[in-house]
């Protein structure tokens, strides 16, 4: 019996050893990692004060009016270099990082909506990009451009929600929500195991239908423990900024394209499960209601994409964009020679495979 408790003692000790020194490794390995990468792979764009902490704006082309990307929660810049590509062939379009996403600061601790549509304000401002704006916004970023539309109206010439979320998502998709916060609990574990580097081994996104330099970029980029606060952090204001995105007015006859996937809870859950189905048809009437809040508004549906349409089918969102782009150039033609308006409303339902 003493032998056997001797041998169960060298044990714990033998594995805590190794648990230390694999934690120890770990954190060096991210620490020596996260230099090189910093030197390795320099921002694309410019990082420009905010007010405190820089962030990461990321402009190519040329032309007018000039496209603005809010990306979702937990996604940065790099995601949308296909659809950024494509569109700079048109005309000026700027993704960019919100805090502590991609190459910008860590921002607020606990950021929400109306914050981000404020700095999205300042940072445009003092990069000399000039308005108005063609703004896309995608799932969370929904919320941050329809405020930023409440509070910067003559800054914008159309809107394009891509799957965007709607304010009351969380009451009327009761899973939804129990899936929101399930993840913040599950981006504070990812927190910590990022410290030790273990997303550089096994990344959350690998990139694949990116190009081999985005790729890299993004592996390197969500590997850091920062990634992770942020993303738990917007997590935890989301229900807060549903609440201020629900607060914002009509948009009159402001161009508005809603895109749409028929499958969107799919992403998220088996295709074919059992609620899933339901829960489709419930987000597919929120985003009907989405564009009611123009009266000159087209809604596009893709039926065969989930959530993450703008990976997934990258060309359909850049259709919706074009559109919104001549929707806007038609508007403010109309603005400034009131006998070319046309009449009637602009507004109905598209939809593709």
């Amino acid at each position: 019996m003493q032998r056997l408790w001797k041998w169960i003692k060298r044990s714990f000790v033998l594995c805590t050893s190794l648990v230390v020194a694999v934690v120890c490794f770990g954190a060096v390995y991210q620490a020596i990692a996260s230099h090189f990468d910093s030197n390795a792979l320099p921002p694309p764009g410019r990082r420009i004060d905010v007010g405190g902490y820089r962030l990461h704006l990321y402009c190519q082309g040329r032309g007018s009016p000039t496209i603005v990307v809010n990306p979702g929660v937990g996604v940065w810049s790099l995601q949308w270099s296909k659809i950024q590509g494509a569109l700079a062939e048109d005309t000026r379009i700027c993704t960019y990082d919100r805090g502590g996403y991609g190459w910008s600061d860590s921002g607020v601790v606990t950021p929400t909506a109306s914050q981000a549509a404020d700095e999205l304000h300042v940072l445009l401002e003092r990069a000399s990009e000039h308005g108005p704006y063609v703004l896309v916004g995608e799932s969370y970023g929904g919320y941050v451009t329809r405020l930023f539309v409440e509070k910067y109206r003559p800054d914008v010439a159309a809107v394009v929600l891509v799957e965007s979320a709607h304010e009351r998502q969380w009451d009327e998709l009761p899973r939804a929500k129990a899936l929101a916060l399930q993840a913040q609990q599950q981006l504070r574990v990812g927190s910590w195991l990022s410290r030790i580097g273990f997303f550089r081994f096994l990344p959350m996104d690998s990139g694949e239908d990116l190009s081999p330099a985005v790729r890299r970029a993004l592996i390197a980029t969500q590997a850091r423990t920062q990634t992770f606060v942020a993303f738990r952090n917007e997590m935890g204001g989301a229900f807060v900024s549903a609440q201020q995105a629900g607060g914002t007015r009509s948009f009159g006859d402001l161009p508005l394209v809603v895109v749409s996937a028929g499958r969107s809870f799919d992403k998220f859950f088996p295709a074919g499960e059992k609620e899933t189905g339901p829960m489709n048809e419930k987000w597919m009437g929120l985003q009907d209601e989405l564009a009611q809040l123009s009266t000159n508004s087209v809604h596009m549906v893709n039926q065969n994409a989930t959530h993450g349409i703008a990976r997934e089918k990258p060309e359909f969102v850049v259709a919706a964009i074009r559109k919104a782009l001549q929707l806007a150039v038609a508007h403010q033609t109309e603005l400034k020679e009131p006998g070319l308006r046309l009449s009637g409303q602009i507004s109905g339902k598209s939809f593709n495979n």
